[in-house]
């Protein structure tokens, strides 16, 4: 096994991002570092990434509604 350490960085969007960066925990430097959510993120920064996040949920269900059409049978 190495011990070279990494920043290990997941984005806090739900859908599994923080679950999938969990095999890589033993390659951390400290921690797994969870971007949205990490206690060194300014106030200013929290709120940019709770806008960024909201306008990223919009967009998946709006794409999500269109697959949703595009691949339903017509009735």
């Amino acid at each position: 096994m190495t011990s070279e350490k990494a920043w290990i960085v997941a984005a806090d969007i739900g859908y599994g991002h923080q679950r999938a960066v969990y095999p890589l925990k033993h390659l951390a430097e400290d921690k797994i570092i969870s971007v949205g959510s990490t206690e060194a993120a300014t106030n200013a920064e929290k709120k940019l990434w709770k806008r960024t996040l909201g306008t990223f949920k919009i967009i998946e269900m709006i794409k999500t509604e269109k697959i949703r059409r595009e691949t339903s049978p017509v009735i």
